[in-house]
């Protein structure tokens, strides 16, 4: 720490320069926030084959003070190349490689084909979801069954008997509530599926379109996610 003297004239008093540094400690450096860059219509989606992390966007210039902007592995920005040796991709280059690659993926000739193997994999998917719920809500009734049997022959109990059947009732309590848990986890024909399904049948025009969050919004339907190497570029859709 170091403290200099200086003569001039301040701009502002003694005292309001430390009320400002005050209100400045307090004050928490945030980062922004995931997948709102208004750089690429990527972001979000882009993950580091080598570490796992994200892959977030960074500006730079060139000599000619020319703006571009390059994706980099966010453990490698923040924790430096022994954490994580991925090169950076320019931003430009791997919106056109994606573009290029749902353009062939979705064309006019397999995209009928691609919704209705969609539709019959997502119908199968809830059929087992449907079977599965059924069970659980099964389980459920057991449970309540043997909570309401245990509550019932309060009546009947010694003080010891009492502190087993309270004991036994929270513990039925805690595992009913788990499979409620996954019986509201399951999501069966949800509204996703109906709109990822719209996004395929009018994908020409969105795929041509230069509107950024039109482009977001159809990558974020369709794509998974997009793993990338040095040397590979790896697209995963969901359909």
């Amino acid at each position: 720490m170091y403290l200099s003297l200086i003569n001039c004239n301040a701009i502002i008093s003694n005292e309001d320069w430390f009320k400002a540094q005050k209100i400045k400690g307090t004050m928490k450096y945030l980062p922004p926030r995931a997948n709102t860059s208004k750089i690429s219509f990527l972001c979000g989606l882009v993950k580091c084959g080598k570490c796992g992390g994200n892959l977030v966007t960074q500006g730079s210039k060139n000599s000619y003070g020319v703006q571009y902007y390059y994706l980099i592995c966010s453990n490698k920005r923040n924790l430096g190349a022994s954490v994580c040796d991925n090169k950076m991709i320019d931003v430009s280059k791997l919106e056109d490689i994606v573009i290029s690659d749902m353009k062939k993926r979705f064309n006019s000739k397999n995209v009928t084909k691609k919704i209705n193997a969609y539709v019959k994999n997502n119908k199968n998917k809830d059929i087992e979801k449907l079977n599965k719920k059924e069970h659980l809500e099964n389980s459920v009734v057991k449970l309540n069954l043997q909570i309401d049997n245990l509550i019932n022959s309060i009546a009947e109990s010694n003080e010891f008997t009492l502190k087993y059947i309270n004991k036994k009732v929270e513990e039925l309590e805690k595992e009913k509530q788990s499979i409620l848990q996954q019986i509201s986890s399951l999501n069966i024909s949800n509204d996703e599926n109906e709109e990822i399904i719209e996004y395929i049948r009018n994908i020409d025009e969105k795929l041509n379109s230069n509107d950024f969050n039109e482009l977001k919004n159809l990558c974020k339907a369709v794509i998974d996610r997009i793993v990338i190497t040095d040397e590979n570029i790896d697209i995963h859709y969901k359909i």
